[in-house]
């Protein structure tokens, strides 16, 4: 999608097919002077619809009126911004995702727009253009892969053309932002939309690859089974012996330009197919577990951000990639006992919480680059989903400014995060009769016990958070710029932490 900037206060004289405006819901005045041109320009038939409650600015509402030649576009499309003290970022999201629907639907590739909400002062002006940007962009994107009948009947929208009297370079540099964060998503988003049979860990690698070569300052290394045998993953390996599909470790690296004073490691699960090994899981729905590398999406999405973004941080992710079949050379049993990277023994309680099995090689991993921050993203447990629903996912540490930090980069692209616990009862419950640790604890916090099993492997000489997606990595059903299928959550919230750790860092 392209966007164009134009800069005028007489958006009455510019020409087009179709201009969208933003109307506040309790008769509000809009005083920028691009909507008072219009308005006078129609003799004040705008604020007439409005004065008279033919339309009401409620979000989700949208009116199409035609000027009869009194301005220069064919036609205005009203967009309701709800009430005016309502309006933030996600709000503005939402409008711009009913404004592309409206023109969707009148079959139109291109349209303008006079910018939302731009009056409100506690706005900036380039947060609202970036969640125009996401809002549009997020919500024209199609899973079309494999699509082979009809494709061309799929409506996309070429053009934009934002419309503001002042600022352009501000406006500018705030459309790259939204399209670096948007775009990021869309990987995430086809990522996890992938058959298992296509989006396999070679695959999975190849696209690690492919931006490394084609993004400056980005690295990649992908480390196949007999490498990792030398380098003793065995926590990982015995996941990834239950199936013939070959396993990854790919490990991303960017490096700024500039010294960085950070490091900020990025741990994604990527089981692209999920099963459940021996402790086999149900027929319903199994066919969702072509997305159990959500947090391997939102990881190589994030670095994709991350390089063009250009941030002033050292940040590596790393990526363990591999099914979980039963099947394979010799797949993990209920009652065996592996030995992971770090040296610590596990016993198996179930082959169904494989997850947390490739993720602490990676934790064990990630210390050989002395980070100062170490995330890792799953989609975990289903206790989780069980605790949240679909709304939010779920937040692990002892660290409570770095959950802050988390949880306010949530609220700002609204990926929200809700904080779980993570005691010293949960990690005590992990603690096996026959081996240092155990896979599984109990039915009951099981996404705590969860995360205090990925904590037993972790170090003092960084900080730790683990992040839940098994709640949002899948949308049921279209919300707004939200599809349904995969969500490409994580990225965001991953690209506007780090944006807010580089403000820190200045």
């Amino acid at each position: 999608m392209k966007f164009n900037v134009k800069i005028t206060s007489q958006a009455s004289e510019e020409k087009g097919n179709l201009l969208v405006c933003g109307i506040y819901q309790e008769n509000e005045k809009n005083p920028s002077r691009c909507f008072d041109n219009l308005n006078s320009s129609m003799k004040s038939f705008i604020t007439g619809i409005i004065s008279r409650g033919d339309f009401k600015g409620i979000v989700g509402n949208s009116l199409i009126i035609y000027p009869k030649g009194e301005i220069g576009f064919d036609k205005l499309l009203l967009v309701g911004m709800g009430k005016k003290e309502e309006l933030n970022a996600e709000k503005i999201r939402q409008v711009a995702s009913v404004s592309l629907k409206a023109v969707k639907r009148i079959n139109l590739k291109s349209f303008s727009t006079l910018l939302f909400g731009i009056e409100r002062n506690d706005l900036q002006l380039s947060n609202i253009v970036e969640a125009m940007i996401e809002g549009f962009e997020l919500t024209d994107y199609r899973f079309t892969d494999f699509i082979t009948e009809k494709k061309d009947e799929i409506k996309k929208i070429d053009e934009i053309t934002l419309i503001h009297d002042e600022k352009e370079d501000e406006i500018r540099s705030a459309v790259k932002m939204g399209k670096i964060m948007a775009d990021a998503t869309v990987l995430a988003r086809n990522m996890g939309n992938w058959p298992a049979n296509i989006g396999t860990p070679t695959k999975i690698a190849s696209v690690a690859e492919e931006l490394a070569r084609t993004h400056d300052q980005l690295e990649c290394e992908v480390f196949s089974q007999p490498e990792l045998e030398q380098m003793n993953f065995g926590s990982f390996l015995s996941v990834a012996r239950g199936s013939n599909e070959p396993c990854k470790f790919i490990v991303i690296k960017y490096e700024p330009s500039s010294s960085a004073k950070q490091t900020i490691v990025l741990i994604g699960k990527g089981i692209t197919f999920d099963s459940g090994g021996i402790s086999l899981k149900t027929p319903n729905k199994m066919w969702e577990m072509k997305m159990d590398m959500s947090g391997a999406a939102a990881v190589i999405g994030a670095i994709k951000g991350v390089s063009e973004l250009q941030l002033p941080l050292r940040v590596i992710g790393l990526i363990p990639a591999t099914e979980n079949l039963p099947g394979g050379i010799s797949p993990n049993k209920p009652g065996d006992i592996i030995t992971s990277l770090s040296g610590k023994t596990i016993e198996i309680i179930n082959t169904d919480a494989e997850g947390r099995l490739i993720l602490v090689d990676a934790i064990t991993h990630a210390a050989k680059y002395k980070p100062d921050i170490v995330i890792d993203i799953a989609t975990l447990t289903g206790a989780c989903m069980v605790a949240l629903g679909s709304f939010a996912s779920g937040i692990f540490s002892d660290d409570d400014e770095l959950v802050a930090e988390l949880v306010e980069a949530g609220k700002q692209i609204h990926e929200r995060l809700w904080r779980l616990p993570v005691w010293e009862e949960y990690e005590k419950g992990m603690e096996s009769e026959i081996a240092d640790v155990k896979n599984l604890g109990e039915r009951m916090g099981g996404a705590s016990y969860a995360a205090a099993f990925l904590k037993h492997f972790t170090t003092k000489d960084y900080r730790w958070a683990h992040v839940d997606i098994a709640p949002t990595m899948l949308s049921e059903k279209e919300s707004h710029y939200v599809p349904k299928g995969a969500t490409g959550v994580g990225v965001r919230l991953f690209l506007q932490f780090l944006r807010n750790r580089s403000k820190i860092e200045e």
